[in-house]
């Protein structure tokens, strides 16, 4: 097939963007300076509020290890070792790493997760209660996708299911690894920086912390990165425009397992309208490319569901209206986190839609306009600081819930917090330092889809229910956009 001759490449000089591409862009980037900092801030706070710092045996352990890696790395690096074995070193470690904690950590369904779970169970008894009328599933159709995943491996395996599927997200979360690799190298296109982002995805604490975890982000990941992947080959002019079929096709598969990936898609649509230079015909086309077998797959399938009598709702329409959640991400009170008087608000009006609706939307407005300014806007900031603070490493707390003290092995959910949240800060300050460089953000302008991204789903979670682990599903952005600080390595390598 043809190489599609209508994209410029991504890397031009910032006089290719229009004077709106150049505004916008740095509008994005300054926002994110001042955000940055309430992050870390935040961070540093709830350290000292809950004393954090403590040196412990497994901070120590890590720190070392962390150490070792990174010195290795550099060092081959350094002596210009084959790029490809260099890279093999890097995947294997990451799964290492990702093997080991899923094997010592005995974890098993909690939460959202068991219900899931259970939901899988009753299925196969043929019991389909829980996605129907004012089901869990029927009001959070989200989940729905994961629970049939789950029941699928559950019938061929039964008691083996819990091993298997941590495993699967051993194997998943270090397909990752693979997908930031080829996405930094069709950015970078640079020896060094592209092993220096495989390797952070490698060590990303939050890739690892998760892998024991029976959430549907593990499953999401690598469909989101396989489209960002497709559609980063098309703006490079490297695949015909015909990829961004593929980019759409696999964002939605991504989607029906964590359902907000409408942030990604809206931000492929901002990016082909803003920085690639084409008739406005051509962006049309392509957008449409891009959008079309993501809403189709997506319609199908949840009309799959519907025909099969799975389920008795579409999975963008649950039971339970989407704005509750802006309801509970309004609460000052509770930080704009689930809380029992909200929930109590929903559970009262549930069996009439239209009146939940209408009372919601009242709850939310007489909550903004009757705050003070003031106090209104220390609510964003602490809510955006508690959503981003911690790099979403939850996966240590949810790794380990309930999971009896005597039984636990590497108990990093309670001393293991000084390494991941330096891990984190160290990948933060790098990518404030290359919120400074010009020549990223403006000639190499594909790093500005991660930027909208990482802006998209920031805005989402301070309008919605905010939860720390919510913000897992981006998690590679931290991989990618600290080597915007990093210097440049035009020597060529062996490849």
């Amino acid at each position: 097939m043809a190489k599609n001759t209508s994209y410029s490449n991504a890397r031009t000089s910032s006089k290719d963007l229009n004077l709106f591409g150049i505004r916008f862009t740095k509008f994005v980037v300054y926002s994110l300076i001042i955000l940055f900092p309430i992050v870390i801030g935040t961070g540093i706070f709830y350290m000292k509020l809950y004393n954090q710092y403590r040196i412990t045996i497994e901070n120590i352990v890590l720190l070392i290890i962390y150490i070792a890696l990174t010195s290795g790395l550099v060092y081959g690096i350094h002596k210009k070792i084959n790029k490809k074995n260099l890279f093999y070193f890097i995947l294997f470690t990451g799964f290492i790493l990702r093997l080991i904690w899923a094997l010592i950590t005995n974890s098993f369904p909690v939460s959202d997760f068991k219900a899931m779970f259970d939901a899988a169970n009753s299925l196969l008894e043929g019991d389909t209660s829980p996605f129907k009328g004012l089901g869990y599933f029927a009001r959070f159709p989200h989940m729905t996708t994961y629970a049939l995943f789950l029941s699928q491996i559950i019938r061929f395996l039964g008691d083996k299911t819990l091993f298997v599927v941590k495993m699967l997200n051993v194997l998943l979360s270090t397909s990752s690894i693979i997908f930031v690799y080829l996405i930094c190298n069709s950015i970078f296109k640079d020896y060094k920086r592209t092993l220096l982002g495989a390797f952070f995805m490698a060590i990303l604490p939050s890739s690892i912390l998760y892998v024991p975890v029976y959430c549907t982000e593990n499953v999401a990941i690598p469909f989101y990165l396989a489209s960002i992947y497709c559609f980063i080959l098309v703006v490079n002019n490297k695949k015909n425009s015909l990829y961004l079929l593929l980019s759409g096709l696999l964002l939605s598969v991504g989607h029906l397992f964590r359902m907000v990936a409408y942030i990604v898609i809206i931000a492929y649509l901002m990016y082909i309208l803003i920085y690639c230079n084409e008739k406005i015909k051509v962006k049309l086309r392509n957008m449409a490319f891009v959008l079309l077998p993501f809403v189709m797959l997506f319609i199908i399938f949840s009309n799959i569901l519907l025909s099969s009598n799975i389920t008795d709702r579409n999975l963008w329409n649950g039971s339970e209206p989407n704005i509750t959640s802006a309801v509970r991400g309004s609460n000052i009170e509770s930080g704009g986190s689930w809380n029992p008087e909200d929930a109590e608000f929903i559970a009262n009006l549930l069996e009439d839609r239209a009146a939940l609706e209408k009372a919601s939307k009242e709850r939310i407005i007489n909550r903004y306009i009757t705050e003070p300014p003031l106090d209104l806007a220390r609510f964003f900031i602490k809510k955006f600081g508690s959503q981003w603070c911690n790099g979403d490493n939850s996966g240590a707390y949810w790794a380990q819930i309930d999971i009896p003290k005597n039984e636990i092995k590497l108990d990093i959910a309670s001393n293991g917090i000084l390494w991941y949240q330096l891990v984190y800060a160290i990948l933060l300050l790098l990518i404030i330092k290359g919120l400074f460089n010009k020549n990223e953000y403006l000639d190499n302008r594909i790093i500005n889809l991660f930027y909208i991204i990482l802006c998209g789903y920031g805005v989402t979670f301070l309008i919605f229910e905010s939860q720390a682990r919510y913000s897992f599903i981006i998690n590679f952005v931290f991989a990618i956009l600290p080597l915007t600080a990093i210097a440049s390595d035009k020597a060529q390598s062996n490849k």
